[in-house]
């Protein structure tokens, strides 16, 4: 992974150096992981298209947090993750999902919904 280029599967990651992907995970197109205050990704996860991961953002004031995906969680296609999220093992994020803040393991976040 390069810093600010899509990779072979249309993704971008920005600041690769602080994304670790566990095996098996499947990231859809379209996909924006900013790894500045660390992400980590679980074996098995799914993640839709169109994606954005944050562990560093500017709205509403400068926030740094690493984001935890655990194993086996299904993240819808346009999920918004923010910094400092934590979704728990097999996890389901409904489409159009904003997470800021824990999900349960095998928790469900309704499409619209917030976490």
């Amino acid at each position: 992974m390069e810093h600010g280029k899509l990779t072979e599967w249309n993704w971008l990651p920005l600041y690769p150096d602080g994304i670790n992907m566990g095996r098996y995970t499947d990231i859809g197109a379209f996909t924006l992981l900013n790894g500045k205050g660390g992400i980590f990704i679980g074996d098995g996860v799914q993640i839709g298209p169109y994606c954005s991961i944050l562990s560093y953002n500017t709205i509403g004031g400068e926030r740094i947090d690493k984001v935890i995906i655990c194993t086996g969680a299904e993240i819808g296609a346009y999920c918004l993750i923010l910094p400092g999220a934590r979704i728990g093992k097999g996890a389901l994020i409904k489409a159009y999902s904003i997470v800021s803040g824990c999900v349960s393991d095998g928790g469900v976040v309704e499409a619209y919904g917030r976490a």
